[in-house]
């Protein structure tokens, strides 16, 4: 009885040797998988300004309006490369100075728009290159209406475009054009005392973004830059 009592001890002790080597060996394998991963990527930093025209067509208080919305801004954001594909992540910031509306009581007054998607990047020699993303987009509409303010909440689908041009191996200069096509809308009117949403029937919002930016390459090797 004691020797199958030593040679069950003996067989655990191996399993759990066994159990920890296999273990090891997997979380070996993650941080290979992850170093090798992260090793061959770059970060791409950008901020610029652009001018944004949209065109909208919305229903308000079974009402429909057309605006057309000039707005000047800046834009900030990253692409995450591996090699040719990755994802960019877009934040624009746009103040309307002109806009055309059917109706007088409207104001928009600030833009909040942002993209997030897969990316890809073609070389066309060493220093120019061809970006070009499109994933989730969403346009932020803040104003007035009366006396309440509004908030249009309009979403879609987004992209970004544009031709890169290397100053240096981490500096460079990227210019192209952002892009929206917003299908759906919650119009919020809010007078303080009272809060107002509805959607908005057969809603479309299209928006072209030419924009110039400056960025700067992060490229991780081994977890250093």
């Amino acid at each position: 009885m004691d020797i199958d009592k030593e040679v069950k001890r003996r067989y655990n002790s191996l399993k759990e040797i066994l159990i920890m080597k296999k273990s090891l060996g997997i979380l070996a394998l993650l941080f290979c998988m992850n170093t090798a991963a992260f090793s061959l990527s770059e970060s791409w930093l950008f901020a610029g300004f652009e001018y944004g025209n949209s065109f909208e067509k919305i229903m308000m208080d079974g009402q429909k309006i057309e605006p057309d919305i000039a707005a000047p801004g800046f834009a900030a954001g990253f692409f995450l490369f591996w090699d040719a594909v990755g994802v960019i992540i877009l934040l624009e910031f746009l103040f309307p100075q002109n806009v055309s509306l059917l109706k007088d009581q409207y104001t928009y007054n600030f833009q909040l728009a942002y993209i997030a998607g897969p990316a890809f990047q073609f070389g066309l020699n060493e220093r120019m290159k061809i970006t070009l993303g499109a994933g989730f987009g969403s346009v932020q509409t803040f104003g007035k209406y009366g006396g309440a303010s509004l908030l249009n909440s309009n979403y879609g689908i987004g992209g970004d475009a544009g031709f890169v041009y290397s100053v240096t191996p981490r500096m460079y200069i990227n210019a192209g054009t952002a892009a929206s096509y917003q299908f759906t809308n919650l119009a919020t009117l809010n007078t303080g005392k009272n809060e107002k949403t509805e959607r908005s029937k057969n809603y479309s919002m299209i928006s072209l973004r030419p924009y110039i930016r400056i960025g700067y390459i992060f490229k991780s090797k081994l977890g250093t830059n």
